[in-house]
């Protein structure tokens, strides 16, 4: 499995979306470092 790495663009969905928001994945800066991005997603 390939984790994401400190200032990285990846896609995520930010979901759920109210109103006027955009669906759908959108781009996302990491910031975490990648010892951090191991662990997995809360």
């Amino acid at each position: 499995m390939q984790y994401p790495k400190q200032g990285e663009y990846i896609a995520i969905e930010f979901s759920p979306t109210e109103g006027h928001e955009q669906q759908g994945y959108r781009p996302a800066l990491v910031l975490s470092v990648e010892s951090v991005n191991r662990r997995g997603f809360v």
